[in-house]
């Protein structure tokens, strides 16, 4: 697992990410330093380790209700596929200004209040 806000591993990471998207036909080298996909590939690098309780106890309530109605048999449970997006509660990364060591450290002191 990559250390939570670690350039070197992320830069791992993104090495890993893009010998995988080769394999899937896509073209990494297209990847632009302010495209999404590198953005959120940071991202994810970096929280990798990190828990949101909020969302932890969001998640945890909601497999909760669903297992009471699994055991229940009362109400029917959730079937189809859940998807919850809450990318905003990220803090705001940019790959083309916080990528070298200084601005990094500087963004990081940034989000640590």
């Amino acid at each position: 697992m990559p250390k939570p806000w670690n350039m070197e591993d992320c830069s791992k990471f993104l090495k890993l990410s893009k010998e995988i998207a080769v394999r899937y036909n896509e073209k990494p080298e297209e990847w632009k330093a302010d495209d999404f996909q590198l953005r959120l590939l940071h991202l994810f690098c970096f929280q990798a380790q990190g828990v949101f309780n909020p969302m932890a106890a969001f998640f945890g309530g909601f497999v909760a209700q669903e297992c009471v109605k699994a055991i229940t048999q009362k109400f029917t449970p959730t079937i189809q596929c859940f998807y919850y997006d809450a990318s905003e509660v990220l803090p705001e990364f940019d790959p083309t200004k916080h990528c070298d060591q200084a601005a990094f450290d500087e963004f990081l002191k940034s989000i640590d209040t």
